[in-house]
C-alpha cells in the first residue's frame, strides 16, 4: 500500500498559513511521480507483478478509500459497516 497525505487544517491554522478561509473543500491533489523504497528485509511486498495476489486479509481490511478504483470495502468498524462513497466519474 502506498499512502500519500493531503494536509487539511482546522480553524487554528497551525500549518499552511492564517488565510484558512481561502481553503476550498473538498481538496484535490495530484502527484507527477513518487519514489518507492523497498526495505531490504521485506520479502513479501510489493507483489511480484505489482498486483494484489500477495496481500493478506489484514492488508485488505478497510482499504477502500477511492470509490472509483473498484476496490471493495472489506471489514467492519466496531461491528458496523463503514460508510462508503459513490464514484461520480463515468
Amino acid at each position: 500500500k502506498i499512502i500519500m497525505n493531503l494536509w487539511e487544517f482546522d480553524k487554528r491554522a497551525l500549518f499552511g498559513g492564517e488565510k484558512i478561509w481561502n481553503d476550498r473543500l473538498p481538496m484535490h491533489s495530484e502527484y507527477d511521480w513518487f519514489r518507492f523504497y523497498k526495505w531490504d528485509g521485506d520479502a513479501q511486498y510489493p507483489c511480484a507483478d505489482m498486483g494484489d495476489q500477495c496481500l493478506t486479509e489484514d492488508d485488505k481490511y478497510l482499504s477502500s478509500n477511492n470509490p472509483c478504483d473498484g476496490i471493495p470495502q472489506v471489514g467492519t468498524v466496531f461491528g458496523k459497516t463503514p460508510c462508503t462513497a459513490s464514484c461520480l466519474m463515468p
